[in-house]
């Protein structure tokens, strides 16, 4: 039985969604996990230079992964039993495609490193850089071929190892042979070429890729216009730092990433959620009740994701002081990027999470019109704010655009699809979760014990405002919740 038929809310929905999210935490977030290992092993000023590095290693995996993942999320159940075929192919050409444009980059990184940068930007490290993405783009479609396969569990074990792989070069380069930055760079290129090799291995297992076996003129027509999305994306994700770099001491811009990273921890929660959730969208979204559970599913979603947000707004300071509890260095900056940036983050995961329905029906050029409209204006705001308020000013531009995308695509997918949202249930999640912000702001946080008790208070205070509700029946008074799909418990 499909999930259109069963509920997209068991507790199947949770289990994939918390394994796709330690995965992703793992590989899309190995460098939140490594900060504290960063912070202690760095200084102020290498961290930068990693944030700036990042940018490079970001934009090279998002343009030379042509927009694929999101062809074998689209097309896989189209060649039917073919499917594991088709994304052997399609991971075969990718490598081979991407060749001539990741040298046009690396011409590109040296330009960059010897006329722009004010930063200490070697063009080694630069090169370094753009080959971690060359090879990273490619591990991104073995991921979407576990995802789109369903197996949670198969894609946790990859996503793991290669933190693993990940996080023991980082030790050797770094702490091994003192090689600061220079070691961090290239403990992500070297885990992500041996992983690639791996996936070749496991994509040669499971089929051998075929020559004339894709559509070619189907599958660009769907993934040409993802590519200048792809591009937005980045640019929104990686600009600031990149203007920054001529602005503020190269110190702040390393305060600003952790902060920055920190909040993205809501956008790596929508990703999971995504995960667990697309496989079942793209196999029945042709149906009437797929269409229905959408709006249901959503309410999951957005309590989640306002969750988190929450939490991070109310505890910056605490999850910043975690992160650098093993080194002297103070990162009070970073705490006050991670509260500005993680509600910004908050629309990104809206937008990650409810754009399903313009990649099925294939109307990639409107997705990019809204990323697009995001990065006008957040390269507006970032060089109207940055020169009077630096760090801060590329967070409130972070803040604004995220939210601009976020908004517009409830707006475009309800116009689209025809999705009834439970309305008054976001506005019920919003107005807890803004009032106990705004508290969290008056109330006294010295002594410490008494700042996180009220803290905490707050957090599950919204929780028992917004999922649970007392109601009245002939058997006495119950306790039940706000959201469909579980079963009421009585008090």
């Amino acid at each position: 039985m499909n999930d259109a038929k069963r509920g997209i809310y068991p507790s199947r929905f949770f289990r994939s969604t918390l394994i796709y999210a330690v995965g992703d935490l793992l590989t899309k977030g190995a460098r939140i996990v490594l900060i504290p290992y960063y912070i202690h092993s760095l200084t102020k000023d290498e961290i930068g230079l990693w944030a700036v590095l990042q940018v490079v290693v970001l934009a090279t995996w998002t343009l030379l992964a042509f927009g694929f993942g999101a062809a074998i999320q689209r097309f896989y159940n189209d060649y039917e039993d073919r499917g594991d075929q088709f994304v052997s192919s399609l991971w075969w050409s990718r490598m081979m495609l991407s060749l001539l444009p990741a040298i046009a980059l690396g011409a590109l990184g040296y330009f960059y490193a010897t006329r722009w940068s004010e930063a200490t930007m070697t063009v080694p490290l630069i090169l370094m850089a753009v080959a971690a993405g060359y090879f990273r783009a490619s591990l991104n479609l073995t991921e979407q071929w576990f995802i789109i396969q369903e197996k949670p569990a198969a894609y946790r074990t990859f996503t793991f190892l290669q933190f693993l792989t990940t996080m023991l070069l980082n030790f050797l380069f770094i702490s091994g042979f003192g090689l600061g930055v220079t070691g961090a760079i290239g403990a992500e290129l070297v885990s992500c070429m041996v992983w690639c090799g791996v996936s070749a291995g496991l994509l040669a297992r499971a089929a051998r890729p075929q020559r004339n076996l894709i559509r070619w003129s189907e599958l660009f027509i769907y993934c040409l216009p993802a590519m200048p999305h792809a591009f937005f994306m980045w640019g929104m994700s990686g600009v600031d730092r990149v203007i920054l770099e001529r602005q503020v001491n190269i110190g702040e811009i390393g305060e600003y990433h952790i902060g920055y990273l920190l909040a993205s921890v809501v956008s790596i929660v929508a990703l999971a959620m995504r995960s667990a959730w697309l496989p079942s969208f793209f196999r029945d979204s042709n149906t009437d009740s797929q269409r229905a559970q959408f709006g249901k599913t959503a309410t999951l979603f957005f309590h989640l994701i306002i969750f988190c947000t929450l939490g991070g707004f109310l505890f910056a300071d605490e999850i910043v002081a975690l992160f650098a509890a093993f080194s002297t260095k103070k990162f009070g900056l970073a705490a006050d990027v991670l509260r500005i940036v993680v509600i910004g983050n908050a629309g990104l995961a809206i937008f990650i999470g409810l754009n399903q329905p313009l990649f099925y029906e294939r109307r990639i050029g409107l997705l990019a019109t809204i990323s697009g409209v995001g990065l006008a204006v957040n390269v507006a705001m970032n060089l109207m704010l940055i020169p009077s308020y630096g760090v801060f000013g590329a967070a409130w531009a972070t803040l604004v655009t995220y939210l601009v995308i976020g908004v517009a695509i409830l707006v475009t997918v309800s116009k689209l699809y025809g999705i009834r949202w439970e309305l008054s249930k976001l506005f019920l999640f919003l107005a807890v979760a803004g009032a106990a912000g705004m508290l969290a702001t008056v109330l006294p946080t010295e002594p410490l014990w008494f700042g996180w008790a009220a803290k905490s208070v707050l957090l599950v205070g919204f929780l028992m405002a917004t999922l649970f509700k007392i109601e009245s029946s002939k058997s006495g008074w119950r306790l039940s919740l706000r959201v469909d799909g579980f079963r009421p418990q009585k008090v």
